[in-house]
């Protein structure tokens, strides 16, 4: 049996040593007024998982996150990042090397999985969370991955457009109740981390700045979790994909309260239909590569890219 065998990864000896000690040079990353670093430190690390627990309003102690953890997997391959407010942790991430099995993965592929980015409520809007996923994006780098992945809920599409416009990641499958619980499905996405997209061809990178661009036509409530097929005629981009379409959803879908309003929308009736849609786009070879808003209805763009061989 070989023992450490590298899985296929290709990472400088000098860059990995400096990602396990946490001296990688991150400073880059944040924006202006603030500070990015990893977090290796115990009294850092608890304080993230204060920040962790206080922005998603935990009370049940068994959905905390143990500082011990964060400091084995910042020594392991892992990821630990921190942004700060002069002395203060506004935002933090984190995340894990890990190899893909089940269903809509090949098997024995590589990355970094970043299981959250938290920010201080009082710093939303400010940049923080590119910063993190930058930063994160960085160390996973370091470790020698070439990609990153990580999921979101499909409800959240301010979310969505940050994951796709914002940072380029893809859309590559929906996964039904992630955490083995009910109301927890998520979209699962691929970020390209190889420098200039050398993933990409040149093509496919033109088209996907074309493509990210491209606003939905005006759709109404009964286009709401369906497939709205696009003419690739239309598109700027056409002989790039083989076909396209919108999948509108009401922009606040994860906020939606109808149960003192019977003329409001029904958040699960559309939550299921999404599930039922995205699912049948994803096993037909589409990927989804924006979420973009017109008025009060966000669409995810979904497209089927044309063979490059």
């Amino acid at each position: 049996m070989s023992v450490g065998k590298p899985l296929g990864l290709s990472a400088d000896a000098a860059l990995t040593a400096a990602a396990a000690a946490g001296e990688l040079d991150l400073s880059g990353f944040a924006p202006a007024g603030f500070k990015c670093r990893q977090l290796v430190k115990h009294a850092d690390l608890k304080r993230a998982s204060q920040l962790y627990t206080e922005v998603f309003k935990y009370s049940d102690a068994t959905l905390f996150l143990n500082p011990y953890l964060l400091s084995a997997l910042s020594q392991n391959g892992g990821s630990t990042v921190g942004v700060f407010d002069g002395r203060d942790l506004i935002g933090f991430a984190y995340g894990f090397p890990a190899v893909a099995g089940g269903k809509n993965n090949i098997p024995g592929t590589v990355y970094h999985y970043s299981q959250a980015a938290v920010v201080a409520e009082s710093h939303h809007g400010a940049g923080i969370g590119k910063a993190l996923k930058l930063a994160q994006a960085e160390v996973a780098r370091a470790w020698g991955c070439t990609e990153m992945r990580w999921t979101f809920d499909p409800k959240l599409t301010r979310n969505a457009r940050f994951n796709f416009n914002g940072l380029g990641a893809t859309g590559i499958a929906y996964l039904d109740d992630y955490y083995r619980t009910t109301n927890s499905d998520r979209i699962l996405v691929s970020w390209d981390l190889s420098a200039h997209e050398t993933g990409q061809t040149a093509a496919r990178a033109a088209a996907l700045k074309s493509l990210r661009s491209e606003y939905p036509p005006e759709l109404t409530a009964l286009n709401w979790a369906f497939a709205a097929e696009i003419d690739a005629h239309e598109l700027a981009s056409q002989n790039a994909v083989v076909s396209a379409c919108w999948v509108p959803v009401p922009a606040n879908l994860g906020s939606i309260d109808n149960s003192n309003d019977p003329a409001a929308p029904d958040p699960e009736h559309i939550a299921q239909q999404l599930r039922a849609t995205l699912t049948a786009l994803f096993a037909d070879g589409y990927q989804l590569i924006a979420c973009n808003r017109r008025e009060d209805t966000a669409a995810y763009l979904a497209v089927k890219w044309r063979n490059e061989d």
